[in-house]
Formats: structure tokens, sequence, C-alpha cells
């Protein structure tokens, strides 16, 4: 696979303004670009405002799962900038996101979008022979200064030889044709049981998820299937999702077939906990979460009892871990 050639943060200086954030963020096009200029700068962290150019492109091409995506997709954008802006990762290094964190739980139901800001910090920064390896990013999103949302980002990083060593010559998705897909991804339900269960259709023409060619599915393609998924099987708005942990064990292949599979954990008074997988070709998992909804009145279901479930805190502290043999990440960004 091509990668840019090799530069350093010092390279960017004739980049400016919202050109400059978009090459930080690894975007092709501005309209793409969801954060705005960084407003404050901190050891280990930044605080950035949000795009109104950014905000309105992705409200004009989507109905659903709106706030979801948007607090995701920030919370990556700003993960990646942090490791170029704050440990100078050259341009052209493949970007791992092994697990992503969002919690919605103090989310009012109609934020202002354009109101909300992030602050980011890092933690457990790992780095080799001067280069970082891996960090994780924690984001608070802010409206005058009270959060509103947060989420955590598991970030690795690979030199480009190291990436290629790794993934080979793969299928680029602008080889692929686009079926015209209305965002990005179309599920086809082919459940036989009690267990939910969608075939993804992927189409490598949306310019959200496919911003420039990659060779492998886009781990945001991953959440934002599972949510849409979640708000199937529970007849929930994809808009009341509370909470999201989510580990990308594999890349998933552009061509081969993706399943998701949604399953009921537990019903509580204030929330429905599902775990979800996304199984490829391969027989084992390429992605798995655990997701929070606020219930509505149609998910009621008689004879299931109510057991409290952990709060959005403890979810996090408890949340799965990408283990040893997570040897990749399916949200790699190039």
């Amino acid at each position: 696979m091509h990668h840019p050639r090799h530069t350093n943060r010092r390279d960017t200086a004739r980049d400016n303004g919202s050109d400059r954030m978009r090459v930080l963020v690894h975007k092709r096009r501005g309209d793409q670009v969801v954060l705005g200029a960084i407003q404050e700068r901190s050891p280990g962290g930044f605080k950035v405002s949000l795009s109104a150019a950014g905000l309105e492109t992705f409200l004009q091409g989507r109905s659903t799962n709106i706030q979801p995506m948007i607090i995701a997709e920030a919370l990556r954008q700003a993960t990646i900038l942090a490791a170029h802006e704050l440990f100078d990762v050259p341009r052209g290094w493949a970007f791992l996101m092994d697990r992503l964190v969002v919690d919605l739980t103090e989310l009012p139901e109609q934020p202002d979008l354009s109101a909300v800001g992030l602050s980011l910090s890092t933690r457990d920064v790992v780095t080799r022979n001067g280069r970082l390896s891996s960090l994780v990013s924690e984001v608070v999103f802010l409206v005058n200064d009270v959060r509103v949302a947060h989420g955590e980002g598991y970030l690795r990083v690979l030199e480009p030889r190291v990436y290629a060593r790794l993934r080979g010559q793969r299928e680029i998705s602008s080889s692929l044709p686009s079926p015209g897909l209305e965002g990005g991804f179309r599920l086809h339900d082919v459940s036989t049981g009690p267990q939910r269960r969608w075939h993804v259709s992927i189409d490598p023409g949306d310019p959200f998820f496919f911003d420039h060619p990659v060779d492998h599915v886009p781990g945001m393609i991953l959440f934002a299937a599972a949510i849409d998924g979640v708000s199937r099987a529970s007849g929930v708005s994809a808009n009341d999702l509370a909470f999201f942990d989510g580990v990308f064990d594999r890349f998933v292949e552009l061509t081969e077939p993706l399943s998701l599979i949604v399953d009921l954990h537990m019903m509580a008074a204030d929330h429905l906990e599902f775990e979800v997988s996304a199984d490829g070709s391969r027989g084992s998992h390429a992605f798995r979460a655990r997701l929070l909804v606020r219930p509505g009145p149609a998910v009621a279901q008689p004879g299931t009892s109510s057991v409290r479930g952990p709060t959005s805190r403890e979810s996090v502290d408890r949340a799965q871990t990408a283990d040893a043999t997570h040897t990749i990440a399916a949200a790699c960004v190039p």
C-alpha cells in the first residue's frame, strides 16, 4: 500500500488553518474534518473546538446515529492529532485504534453541537527508539466548560515499512465499485432464531468512511453498524446510546463477508446492555463491543427481571482490554 512520504511536524509550517488540520487528522477533503482550531495547549494535551463546516457536512448526509457518530469521530480525529502535534509522529505512519470508549450518559437530548469543544489529555504513553509506539487519549467534551460526554482512544503507531510488511498487497477501497448505500453501509437481517444477526454491506464510495483509499473496512463503520444493530434489535433510537466500549481484534478485509451479531445481555430500569460482535470469513471475532442504551417503552419484555447494571464509569474500569492476541486493529488510519 502506498504511503505519503515521511515528514515531521516542522514540515507542516507551510500548511495553515483548516488545510493544516485536514492533513494532521488524515483527511483528503476539508469538509470531512470535524475539528476546528486548537485553542489552548498544555503538556500532553490541548483544547480544540469543533468545526462548523465539518458538522454541517456531516448533518447533511446523515439522518441517524448523529450524536454518537460526531462524538466518536471527533475523539478519533483528536487522538490522531495528538500523536502528530504532541509526539511528532511523522505523516505516513499507520495508526491503529485498538479500542474505543465513548460515554454519552451526560449528553443532553438535543445538544447544540456547534457549541461543543473538547479537551484532550494523554496517558500510558509508550515510546521505542525515541518514537511514539502507543498511547491512550482521554477526551472530555464540553459546553461552556460543562462536561457533556467523554471517551478514550487506545492508539498504536507503526512505521510504514512495518505496516507494509504486515499487510502486504491488499485490495484497496478505491478499486471497488460503489453501490451507493446511504450512510456507507447497510444491514441485511439474516436472523434465524432469538439471536439477532445481520449481514453488513459496505459502500467504499461513502466520503465519510472512505475519505481516502484504505485496504480494510474502517473501524468507524463497525462502530456505526454496532449502534444501528442495537437500535434495530431494541427499537430504541440510535441517539439514545449511553455508552460504547469496543475492541477491534483484527483487520476486516474489504472483500470478506461480514456479519453483525447482537445479544441483549441485561435489562435494568435505566438502561439496556447489549453485547455486539462482528464475524468475518475467518471464523473469529473481528470486533466486539458492549453498548448501553436508554430504554424506551417499546423494548420492555415481560418476564425479564431488572438487575442493576454498572454505571458508565464502572463500565470503563472493567471493560474489555485488547490482549496479546489482538495483533492488529480494524480501525487503522493509514
